[in-house]
């Protein structure tokens, strides 16, 4: 009851409706229930309260992003203690609109006291969103803090093999790709 996990893909192939989906992360008796109070409430907070009653496998990749986190949501959303939130590319499969919007949404879970955990190959989207950022090369740790201290042109050349420059927006460092490093 104190930690949610969302995988990058989840493939779902019964004609579920959005809501039953939903309703599976329910915990207990509660587990199934469609008309629960938090299912609705977590759908029109990621803006997809419309798709209610849509059958989940005719849904977009995002918006089926965006009910998956709903569902993994609604399992810790009333914890009884300080819960984690594990999230892997949960953005992937969204337009940038959209991606902030979860992105600016799961930033406020801070509120409710969440840990999280996300995985994103956006570079600055990580800047932005993140407080720390653990950056890996190959599954091995290459730095670890702030984006400002693990964003910088040296390193993202010897992890990614890209010229970059960081620019200053606002305080948020910005990565902008200028090419490929030659020697890789």
């Amino acid at each position: 009851r104190c930690r949610a996990v969302m995988p990058q893909q989840v493939t779902l192939s019964f004609p579920l409706t959005v809501t039953e989906v939903v309703a599976l992360g329910l915990h207990g008796r509660e587990r199934g229930h469609t008309r629960h109070p938090l299912v609705m409430e977590l759908l029109n907070w990621l803006g997809v309260a419309h798709l209610a009653q849509r059958r989940y496998p005719t849904l977009s990749g995002g918006e089926q992003q965006r009910v998956q986190l709903a569902r993994v949501l609604v399992q810790i959303w009333q914890a009884p203690q300080a819960p984690l939130l594990l999230l892997d590319e949960c953005t992937s499969a969204l337009d940038p609109r959209w991606q902030h919007q979860v992105l600016h949404r799961l930033h406020e879970c801070r509120q409710r006291q969440f840990g999280l955990l996300w995985t994103v190959h956006d570079l600055n989207m990580a800047a932005r969103y993140a407080d720390r950022i653990l950056l890996l090369q190959e599954g091995e740790l290459v730095a670890t803090g702030t984006p400002a201290q693990v964003l910088t042109p040296q390193r993202l050349a010897a992890v990614y093999g890209i010229e970059v420059q960081i620019i200053d927006v606002q305080g948020i460092p910005q990565v902008v790709q200028l090419g490929f490093v030659s020697d890789r």
